[in-house]
């Protein structure tokens, strides 16, 4: 044995050196720059730069140039390129073959005038500058690129998706990537010849369309049954997006066998991928896998840069030209919108960054050997200016724009046809409607996008609007509820296009932004949807309108399951104080529901029961809130269970004639009457309708009855009554009553009292009226029953002495607190080792937090101790955030 694992470890410490490669070292060296790539990304988000600058002066950072912590190697070369060819598959899934064809006469000029004229100047700047045809042609082609990702981002930070100047602009960048990359391709090809000959340019430019048209035409007729018939066969949900991955690879490989660009192979792949049914979830998959490995590119570029020879006159020289004319060539290019009334110098803004696909034309040229260390250099410093001016450039611009704008002339009166019309698929708008029905009109036109697409004039009149204070009505709602009920995912990216969401419902926007964040979820159109929504009016029963309360509490749920601020966008409907009020007892109901459901071992009580059963007052909410549960929460067998039971009792308990009369429906009031039934004294009376409604609903009346004589007068201060009776389930188990006054840490005096007398607390309840009279109910264990005597003497020594003080660190107690098992209170579950007087200990604990006990049960099993505590603050709220830190603080 022995020798066998001495092999193995000689076997490993031969492979971490195999090839002259330290394993050790380029795994430290992969951590390094994963979080370095995660840190440099989250900063400039926050500076509100393009990310990939940050990465690649992160690459500059802790490479040679400056700290010297990473270097390359072989490994880091190879998954670089990976993210190379990731990054192409992302824009290639980005790009619709179908859009291409749409993108429009102003689109496609702007694209090839961006395409020629930056390339034409680059070309002879180079030239100029003394240096050959070769690199002056790379450098040309690599002034070509856009970058469609932060031009979008930055339209899309401004609500400036819907804007004439964003449509061209995204169209134009889809048009520059295809003829970049097959001038890239082209460019590569002749660099690799050594010659620029007319046959060398015919032959490379016809092999790059033909492989274009070929491997296209199988990959958007071949894919999308392809992938239809994997997806019937597999039983992994992972199995399409491997696939999808190594056939890009293999496109990739296609490509470098016919001497062309592997990047140009990924990309054919990527925008082929994008008509399969599947290629949402594609998109999703690749997107995380690019989370890893295209920071690696971005940094592995700053990590090779040698920034000292960067800083010579020649370089920065060549730099400066370089990007004067790159900046020129894409401003120039907004002369393709000839004719189309939009912002030319926002157009030209929206194509200057480089970005990430200036970056992969800069590494191929070093690769290829057709540019040194000063022309890749000078083109690195190109890339990072164009990207870094292009988005405050384009915010200044599009704010000025706006500014400038008077529409106090252009509205006119609604057309007899309505403001919106549809006809052929595309929905039109009839008129210029009054800036006050942006949203109405917004959310109708949601409703119609799923089977047909808004024309120009409508995305313009959002467009105009922008930055308009939105006015939310009853229409408003209305709207909202019909969305809800009968829109799609493109309802909501229209809405999200348009900027509604985020200036009317922000909270909705930051719940849809959490959830296209989540890479565990797999439905790649689950950050467009509101999946408890969707349940909720998949059933028949919810789909009229005195169902709306559901629908909207539905709504809640998953904004608050995204982690955002549900109430507070319920409130921005502007609903009334009735509805707002049903919606948050429907929301907190299911969400009582749940918690109670997970409690483990279930322990369904009628005192629970009847509290439920009083909080949710009718059996319509009860029915709702199980229906909100059951539409998204994950239960068990077991739990789904003790759901119909806890419904079904509920149910029961409202329903019961003994609870619900004719008279009224109210089961507190109920429990009153039939205890002051029993007694004529006006001082019982009068306690018994001053008795907290949690201890009414958890006591029979004869209970009431008992324990309001037993408080009747009120004890003096240090003074208590005592009452004991047997438990009739259990000749073991004892009730002892205690009536006493208020005071500091009475529970915890009072169980000190009981623990003195080796009386075992499996139960406590206590009750607390306005003028400081307090019921504790103690179910005790005992073979014997307990003296009265002494239990009223150990009650009242615990009531005059002080509460021993509990040394620090000595609970060492697990503190969990629930705030949505109970209608009124928080809960308190509280588990360790049981000793002698850790009741004592809890509940002076507990009294130093300063929070109110209600209810107490007490559960002993195999020396440990599992407590649970009804409590709240002074006012018989559930308790604060901060009180729940103090609690846990107290008994740990």
């Amino acid at each position: 044995m022995c020798i066998v694992k001495a092999d193995f470890v000689s076997l490993l410490q031969n492979t971490a050196v195999a090839g002259g490669i330290d394993i050790s070292q380029v795994l430290l060296d992969l951590a390094i720059i994963l979080i370095v790539a995660k840190v440099a990304a989250e900063i400039s988000d926050r500076l509100a730069i393009p990310a990939v600058i940050g990465e690649i002066l992160a690459g500059i950072l802790i490479g040679n140039s400056v700290l010297g912590l990473v270097s390359t190697n072989e490994i880091l070369y190879v998954m670089s390129e990976l993210g190379v060819i990731i990054l192409l598959l992302q824009v290639g899934l980005e790009t619709d073959v179908i859009e291409l064809k749409n993108v429009g006469r102003a689109s496609l000029f702007v694209g090839v005038i961006g395409v020629v004229a930056p390339m034409v100047l680059g070309v002879g700047t180079s030239v100029l500058f003394g240096n050959e045809i070769m690199p002056s042609l790379f450098l040309g082609a690599a002034l070509t690129a856009t970058s469609i990702g932060i031009t979008a981002r930055v339209f899309g930070d401004l609500r400036a998706l819907a804007t004439v100047e964003a449509r061209i602009v995204l169209g134009a960048a889809v048009a520059d990537d295809v003829l970049g990359l097959i001038i890239l391709t082209v460019i590569t090809r002749i660099v690799e010849r050594g010659s620029v000959g007319i046959g060398t340019i015919v032959s490379t430019t016809a092999l790059a369309v033909v492989f274009l048209v070929i491997t296209s035409t199988i990959g958007l007729t071949i894919f999308p049954a392809l992938f239809s018939r994997i997806a019937k066969l597999s039983k992994s949900s992972a199995t399409i997006p491997v696939v999808a991955i190594g056939i890009t690879l293999g496109f990739a490989v296609l490509a470098n066998a016919a001497n062309l660009a592997p990047i140009i192979g990924a990309f054919v792949a990527g925008f082929s991928l994008r008509r399969i049914v599947a290629h949402e979830r594609v998109e999703r998959d690749v997107n995380s896998l690019g989370q890893v490995f295209i920071p690696i590119f971005f940094l592995n570029i700053g990590i090779n840069t040698d920034i000292s020879s960067m800083a010579n006159a020649k370089v920065l020289g060549i730099a400066a030209a370089l990007s004067a004319v790159a900046i020129f060539g894409k401003l120039i290019s907004s002369v393709g919108a000839f004719g189309v009334r939009a912002d030319k110098l926002a157009i030209g803004f929206g194509m200057l960054p480089r970005g990430e696909v200036g970056l992969i034309f800069a590494t191929i040229g070093l690769r290829t050997g057709v540019l040194d260390e000063n022309l890749y250099g000078s083109l690195l410093v190109v890339v990072l200016i164009t990207t870094l001016i292009a988005p405050p450039l384009l915010r200044w611009r599009l704010g000025k724009e706006q500014s400038a704008i008077d529409i106090s002339d252009l509205v006119s009166q609604e057309p007899a046809n309505g403001w919106l019309s549809v006809s052929d698929g595309v929905i039109s708008l009839n008129g210029t409607p009054p800036v006050q029905m942006l949203v109405e009109l917004g959310l109708d036109t949601a409703l119609l996008v799923s089977d047909a697409r808004p024309n120009d004039k409508m995305l313009d009149w959002f467009a105009l609007h922008r930055n308009a204070t939105l006015s939310w009505n009853k229409s408003a709602t209305v709207g909202l509820l019909r969305v809800l009920r009968y829109g799609s995912a493109r309802s909501w990216r229209f809405l999200d296009t348009i900027g509604l969401i985020s200036r009317a419902l922000p909270e909705v926007a930051s719940a849809m932004s959490a959830r296209s964040s989540d890479a565990t979820e797999l439905d790649p159109t689950h950050s467009l949807r509101f999946p408890t929504v969707d349940a909720i009016c998949s059933n028949a029963s919810t789909t009229t309108t005195d169902d709306d309360e559901i629908v909207l509490a539905a709504f809640a749920k998953d904004i608050d399951d995204a982690g955002a601020n549900w109430s507070q966008a319920v409130h921005r409907l502007g609903l009334d104080l009735a509805t707002t009020s049903e919606i948050t007892m429907l929301v907190e109901g299911s969400a009582m529901l749940h918690s109670i459901t997970q409690v483990e071992p279930l322990q369904i009580t009628d005192r629970l029961i009847t509290q439920i059963a009083n909080h949710l007052k009718s059996p319509k909410t009860v029915e709702q809130c199980r229906q909100l549960m059951n539409a998204r929460d994950n239960i068990n067998e077991t739990q789904h269970l003790a759901l119909i039971q806890i419904v079904t009792s509920v149910q029961e308990v409202l329903a019961h004639p003994d609870l619900i009369d004719s008279s009224s429906n109210d089961p507190l009031e109920v429990r009153m009457q039939a205890a002051q039934a029993l007694v004529t004294d006006a001082n019982i009376h009068a306690r018994i309708s001053n008795s907290p409604a949690s201890y009414v609903l958890t006591h029979s009346p004869e209970e009431l009855v008992r324990h309001a004589e037993l408080v009747e007068p009120l004890p003096r201060p240090g003074q208590a009554r005592v009452a004991v009776r047997g438990m009739a389930n259990d000749e073991h188990e004892w009730m002892v009553n205690i009536a006493t006054k208020d005071r500091s840490a009475l529970l915890a005096r009072l169980s000190g009292a009981l623990a003195s007398l080796e009386l075992n607390v499996i139960n406590a309840d206590i009750a607390t009226w306005p003028d400081g009279a307090v019921i504790d109910t103690f179910i005790v264990r005992s073979a014997q029953k307990p003296n009265l005597l002494a239990l009223d003497g150990a009650v009242r020594d615990s009531l005059r002495g002080r509460i021993a003080n509990v040394q620090r660190g000595s609970l060492n107690l697990s503190v969990t607190i629930d705030q949505s098992a109970h209608p009124w209170h928080s809960i308190v579950r509280i588990e360790g080792t049981d000793r002698q007087g850790l009741l004592r200990d809890i509940t002076a604990g507990l009294a130093r937090s300063k929070v109110i006990i209600h209810h107490a049960k007490i559960s002993t099993i195999n020396a440990q101790v599992h407590n649970e505590f009804e409590v709240s603050d002074r006012l018989g709220r559930k308790i604060s955030l901060q009180a729940c830190e103090r609690v846990r603080r107290a008994l740990r």
